[in-house]
């Protein structure tokens, strides 16, 4: 009797011990079969089409980064493939019992090594596909929907096989393990489920985040190498495979046991060597990663890494060439250099016109003579800042300016370089370090505290001065319906206000309630002097304690004793500054 995709010579029964080239032939054969019976049950074509629906997100959305578009195709195809075809992985002793298989392909003995290696590479090559397939689809409908993907698409590639296809060796390797041990689909599909599922909502501790074997990293821009923690990503796949190795040892010692007709000479010495593997190879990438921050400080620790990389950037540092793009715009204020991560190239422009026709409402933020104007992108910053006399924007802002629309990119800019101005003014750091609470990371945010009055004010000032009345008017409406009661007001208020191209929408709304206070002195005393009187306080008065219980940010209400005895105004008229 022949089987479709295994020779004659794979099931007939000479004498002799297998081995050499004809036990390559035989896993090669025989991989190829147990990817064809895996690949043709609806399992399979649900996950692929599950991992290519991904894509449907991308083709619609307007942040177009490499970072982004590899973690939108990685979370489906990584967490939800394994989870559809782990089934049919697990079904593998127990399908070739039920058809036969052993009495057909195994009436002359074949070696566990080879029997393993089969089902170990039909299985992983079989989820390996969906991963291409996926891939080809996306870069097949980015590139005619969003054509400007494409010039990294390799990136987002090695960045997804590194994420991806470890981890797949390792659901591989345990389904075999499960299998040999129980011969139960169901136990199969419950331990990968849990190992799958578990990586994913337990990643915020160390055990269960860089030692999971499916961990995937907080911010994907590490796999770029853009933040500090590259390395242990690959450490982390690196314990993948030691463990993926320990299981296929697991698998060549139980199946021979399952299943009488395998050899086991050649598995021994494999297994040995397996084990080895697992011991070394584990020993050596869990060590670095036990001694690693755990992965929700990671950005607490990169963005003080990341500032090193702007002030070496502005030095005129070449180190580091890839970590941004920089494009050098030359407007009528004088040249500015973009510093944009990859995939944001459209953004250059609008951001430079936009600093050029703000910078005269901020002369604090003039380049020394001869210098130009720097704008960095910021990959982890939870709000603009300065640095050494350099604008860094968060990501948002540079997606707001790349997709258009009249005023967006000025309005983004407006609000960052208010905020980041005004605490600059006021000696508060924009970044202090985070804490972790019951897995969970939390990072005070000094610029919404007793500044962010200060700099939304500003900012509609500046509004006012260059798009008239009417629009600051406009403005002021939006601001009012939204923040109208700060105890019921809707929660995602500033989502609100960010996607109608308001300007301060980072801003805390309870600082809202003092801009307005400000506003209305303003009208009657002159914008200039109110102005004036914020930079007095704000030279006046030390910097606010950050030392307040976990989720509150502490008030001063002696900056605003300072601004309402410059102005004359009843020192009542200002609320604290909660949130």
């Amino acid at each position: 009797m022949s089987i479709p995709g295994v020779p004659a010579a794979a099931h007939e029964a000479p004498s002799g011990r297998p081995g050499g080239r004809h036990e390559v032939r035989l896993v090669w054969h025989l991989a190829r079969w147990e990817f064809r019976l895996i690949t043709r049950g609806p399992a399979f074509w649900f996950a692929v089409l599950a991992a290519a629906s991904g894509t449907v997100n991308l083709a619609v959305d307007g942040d177009f980064g490499p970072a982004l578009v590899a973690r939108r195709l990685g979370d489906w195809v990584l967490l939800v493939v394994p989870l559809v075809c782990l089934p049919a992985l697990g079904a593998l002793r127990r399908r070739d019992a039920a058809c036969g298989i052993h009495e057909l392909v195994q009436s002359r003995p074949v070696s566990a090594l080879a029997a393993v290696a089969a089902k170990f590479l039909g299985g992983w090559a079989a989820l390996t596909v969906t991963w291409l397939v996926s891939m080809t689809a996306g870069a097949a409908a980015l590139g005619v929907v969003r054509p400007q993907v494409l010039p990294y698409w390799a990136d987002v590639l090695r960045m997804s096989a590194l994420l991806t296809l470890p981890c797949y060796a390792f659901v591989t390797g345990l389904a075999l393990a499960m299998d040999g041990l129980t011969g139960r689909t169901g136990v199969v599909l419950a331990t990968g489920a849990l190992a799958v599922v578990g990586s994913w909502f337990l990643s915020g501790a160390l055990l269960r985040g860089q030692l999971a074997p499916v961990f995937q990293p907080p911010n994907f821009s590490a796999v770029f190498g853009l933040d500090p923690y590259t390395g242990l990503i690959a450490l982390n796949r690196a314990w993948s495979l030691a463990l993926t190795a320990g299981l296929l040892a697991l698998a060549l010692w139980l199946l021979p046991r399952k299943v009488p007709v395998l050899t086991t000479a050649a598995g021994r010495r494999v297994t040995a060597l397996l084990l080895v593997f697992l011991l070394a190879g584990g020993a050596v990438s869990a060590m670095p990663l036990l001694r690693a921050p755990a992965s929700v400080m990671w950005e607490d620790q990169a963005q003080e890494w990341e500032m090193a990389q702007v002030r070496a950037a502005a030095a005129g540092s070449t180190e580091r060439k890839s970590y941004w793009v920089r494009h050098r715009v030359e407007t009528p204020a004088g040249p500015v250099e973009v510093y944009l991560a990859r995939g944001s190239d459209e953004a250059a422009v609008p951001l430079a016109q936009a600093a050029a026709r703000l910078l005269p409402h901020f002369p604090a933020l003039r380049p020394p003579a001869g210098e130009p104007l720097r704008i960095f992108e910021g990959s982890f910053l939870r709000q603009a800042r300065l640095e050494q006399g350099h604008l860094v924007l968060l990501p948002k802002d540079v997606a707001t300016a790349r997709r258009g629309g009249e005023g967006r990119a000025d309005r983004a800019l407006l609000r960052a370089m208010a905020e980041a101005y005004w605490a600059d003014l006021a000696q508060i750091p924009a970044y202090v370090p985070g804490v972790v609470q019951n897995g969970e990371y939390f990072e005070y945010l000094p610029g919404l505290t007793w500044d962010g009055a200060a700099a939304l004010y500003h900012q509609w000032v500046v509004l006012e001065r260059v798009a008239g009345p009417e629009a600051l008017a406009e403005e002021l409406r939006l601001w009012e319906s939204q923040t109208r009661d700060a105890l019921d007001r809707d929660p995602d208020a500033f989502t609100t206000l960010h996607d109608t191209g308001a300007v301060g929408y980072a801003s805390s709304a309870l600082s809202v309630e003092n801009a307005f206070t400000l506003w209305a002195a303003g009208q009657s005393l002159g914008h200039d002097r109110v102005l004036a009187a914020l930079e007095e306080a704000a030279a006046a008065v030390p910097p606010v304690s950050l030392g307040g219980p976990l989720g509150w940010i502490p008030s001063s209400d002696e900056y605003w004793q300072v601004v309402a005895s410059r102005l004359g105004l009843e020192v009542g008229a200002f609320t604290p500054n909660w949130r």
